[in-house]
């Protein structure tokens, strides 16, 4: 097995999807109850926008209001 090199901040590396992937399961799927994909998608779609455009905030650690 050879060294292999990865960009720095490379997402991959620096767990910032498995970071966003635990968030949205904890946001939604734990939280609410869903029977069919078009409820699902409103719960996402209700969650992503104000977590994607909100301020983050330095002394939370990048979590968002």
């Amino acid at each position: 097995m050879g060294q292999r090199l990865f960009r720095p901040n490379h997402h991959g590396k620096n767990a910032q999807v498995d970071r966003m992937k635990r968030m949205v399961k904890v946001a939604i799927w734990k939280h609410y109850p869903y029977d069919d994909d078009d409820f699902l998608r409103m719960r996402v779609t209700g969650f992503m926008a104000p977590y994607n455009f909100a301020r983050r905030l330095k002394t939370l650690s990048g979590f968002t209001l």
